[in-house]
């Protein structure tokens, strides 16, 4: 292998291995930066939609406590008279579009005492007891008695906090109102009277606002927003299809983790297969939690793990570029500069391999005999070495004739 080769490999080789290197730590510490910033991204979207929609459902359980309030004092002051409860109730819901009813549970005789009165009647069913459910159809406010308040699942919104004593946020549940049949969501607090609970009062909601708040996120190109229930059931989410269905989150892989991080109301994210993406996707989880309560919701939001990963894939290829553009620029170096040490040594060595047959009558190029540098002395060296020899010649002749001379 010539010199020069020898120098051109070993010197690219290095090179290329150097880049190789900076290059490989490049691309990881661009990739894990990438998902950093997604990370920090996607729980603060999250977090930052959390809390907005945390405050609204404050904003309605501040209303119920309200009203809890109200419906203890009536009782303190003997004020027992339904058709006050009634009015309130009418007022709120006129007063809170973002109801669509508004109710309240006593137990057995626990207003008035006068159920028995009262059996069937508008806003009573067969017991007598006093559980007006007023509610929104059509635009006008309806009555009707409140419906399975007293069997277990079906009646969780009042039975749970009646018999627990704390505020409660209901999993969505499908409802018919009059005519038509809709998710909704109930607000409950406990009715107190004496250090007894006496009844529960609530509202309904149905998730209108929670879902254009999710329509009018935008993350990335694809990417999405979505609320989740504390069971899983979703909320509302950028594809209407997957609304009152059970996230699939709770069902594939990392399920047990998922369901731990939305019931606990805990922050997450990490990557996942998305289905509604179909492909890998960063999903960042934020609880939903109303002072009080004990079933947390939990936003969540989505973003295609391509879409995060595209500055970091443009750094890349910026690299790769700007690399293959280094390389070739000192490829172009080193050949100029192995070409000027290695081009002058072939010369001297043609020439040494000439002296060598005995042919002296060859000289050193004048441009080689010139240099300053270590090429220069070795050709001044070689030029010096032929000349003497050529000296050292012309004196043996000289003295064989001088003695050829003397002998005759």
């Amino acid at each position: 292998m010539k010199l020069r080769t020898k120098m051109l490999v070993s010197i690219l080789l290095t090179i290329v291995l150097i880049f190789g290197g900076v290059f490989s730590y490049l691309t990881i510490y661009s990739r894990n930066v990438a998902y950093k910033n997604g990370q920090e991204i996607g729980q603060a979207i999250a977090t930052e939609y959390a809390n907005q929609i945390r405050a609204d459902l404050e904003d309605y359980m501040s209303v119920v406590r309200t009203l809890s309030q109200s419906l203890s004092g009536l009782k303190e002051e003997e004020l027992t008279d339904r058709d006050i409860v009634n009015s309130i109730l009418q007022n709120v819901l006129d007063n809170q579009p973002d109801f669509t009813a508004v109710w309240v549970g006593w137990e057995p005789n626990a207003f008035d005492g006068k159920d028995e009165e009262y059996r069937n009647k508008p806003g009573h069913d067969v017991t007598g007891r006093f559980v007006p459910y007023w509610y929104r159809d059509k635009g006008d406010l309806k009555l009707e008695p409140l419906k399975d308040y007293d069997i277990p699942g079906a009646g969780d919104y009042y039975l749970t906090p009646l018999n627990s004593g704390k505020p409660l946020v209901t999993e969505p549940y499908p409802y018919t109102v009059g005519n038509n049949t809709m998710h909704i969501s109930s607000l409950c607090q406990p009715i107190y009277h004496n250090n007894e609970i006496i009844g529960v009062v609530g509202v309904d909601i149905v998730f209108d606002r929670i879902q254009s708040v999710v329509d009018d996120l935008v993350l990335y190109d694809t990417g999405f927003g979505r609320v989740l229930s504390n069971e899983g059931l979703v909320i509302a989410h950028k594809n209407h299809d997957y609304i009152g269905k059970i996230t699939l989150d709770f069902t594939e892989e990392n399920a047990e983790i998922i369901t731990n991080v939305v019931k606990s109301g805990e922050r997450y994210t990490h990557i996942a297969w998305a289905d509604a993406l179909g492909k890998e996707a960063l999903k960042s989880f934020a609880p939903i939690l109303i002072n009080g309560t004990e079933t947390p919701w939990s936003f969540s939001v989505v973003i295609s793990q391509d879409e995060i990963m595209a500055d970091a894939r443009a750094m890349f290829n910026t690299f790769v570029i700007s690399g293959i553009g280094s390389i070739l620029i000192i490829s172009l170096i080193v050949l100029f500069v192995s070409n000027n040490i290695t081009r002058p040594i072939e010369k001297i060595t043609e020439f040494s391999e000439v002296i060598a047959e005995g042919d002296l009558t060859q000289e050193l190029n004048v441009e080689f005999l010139d240099r300053k540098d270590e090429i220069g002395r070795l050709a001044n060296a070689f030029n010096n070495m032929t000349e003497n020899i050529k000296g050292l010649i012309v004196q043996i002749v000289d003295a064989v004739g001088h003695t050829s001379s003397s002998s005759q």
